[in-house]
């Protein structure tokens, strides 16, 4: 019984994360070839200049960011299917060199050694399966706790060692985790830095600043736009065009909060857990490139 509860706890995050893969989401707006023949022309002609390999796909949607990845979690695994999402909020918010530097970015992603996007998404999978081994709970977490606290004496003695060993299994997972975690934190900044040397060789190390500083200030527009969203729900009112809202409270953000707003970008330093690195480390390694862009 004992090694039943173990195995347990072992093996139900797997069929939560399982359960969650195969959920349907939103569907995503596709840009096809036909209905956006430019911008495939320009991804196209990127991918050519890079040598980066070819998306499959490019979708966008109303994040203040864009990323590079498989089609779906375990697809990525099997096939080479590759998405390219853009968020409109960039689109609306930046100039041409800006964002054709964030898509290289992106392209960059694709064209990495050691198993690519699909490497990062198994690493991630695995950190998640023990994270849920270490801190998940659910009903039967809840049952075995109240076996073992169970005011008849023989119910105790039998589900108390069970729980024993799995709180010292999950004690292990834990560290476990913590230490995988750090690893492919440590291993996701160094392909950021890799991926920025694409943006660095389209938009010059001069725009890659301004670009990184210009994310910044379009994240607190985004915030500023969500807020205001909220309360004009009250009057059930909506804005029709959500990444113009966005461009928009970017540009009435006056000189000095934007100067504000950059230099906290500037001070702040890259924590063992952060899956990319700061913004003025990234400022400074493409100051040390000196590329004049393309």
């Amino acid at each position: 019984l004992m090694a039943l509860f173990i195995l347990l706890a072992l093996v139900k995050p797997i069929v939560r994360w399982t359960v969650h893969c195969f959920r349907s989401g939103p569907e995503p707006i596709v840009l096809s070839r036909e209905a956006q023949p430019l911008l495939h022309a320009v991804v196209d002609r990127l991918c050519a200049t890079l040598d980066t390999p070819r998306p499959s796909e490019i979708r966008v949607d109303a994040d203040i960011n864009a990323s590079a990845g498989p089609r779906s979690i375990i697809g990525g695994f099997f096939s080479q299917n590759t998405v390219l999402t853009v968020g409109l909020p960039l689109v609306a918010g930046m100039n041409v060199r800006q964002l054709l530097g964030i898509v290289s970015h992106e392209l960059g992603h694709f064209a990495q050694s050691g198993g690519g996007t699909e490497l990062t998404q198994l690493v991630r999978v695995l950190n998640a399966w023990l994270a849920e081994l270490a801190m998940g709970r659910d009903f039967v977490d809840d049952y075995l706790e109240r076996m073992a606290n169970s005011h008849m004496q023989l119910v105790r003695l039998i589900f108390w060692l069970p729980m024993f060993c799995i709180s010292t299994a999950r004690r292990l997972m834990g560290m476990m985790m913590i230490a995988g975690h750090a690893a492919s934190c440590f291993e996701a900044r160094q392909k950021e830095f890799d991926a920025d040397a694409y943006e660095i060789y389209v938009s010059g190390s001069d725009d890659f600043a301004g670009t990184t500083k210009q994310l910044r200030v379009l994240a607190a527009a985004y915030s500023m736009t969500m807020d205001h969203l909220r309360d004009s729900w009250q009057d059930r009112r909506l804005s029709d065009d959500l990444p113009r809202m966005v461009a928009v409270n970017a540009a009435g953000i006056s000189d000095e909060r934007r100067r504000q707003i950059q230099r906290l970008a500037l001070t702040e330093k890259s924590e063992w857990h952060a899956t990319h690195p700061s913004d003025a480390e990234r400022i400074a390694a493409a100051g040390r490139l000196a590329l004049p862009g393309i």
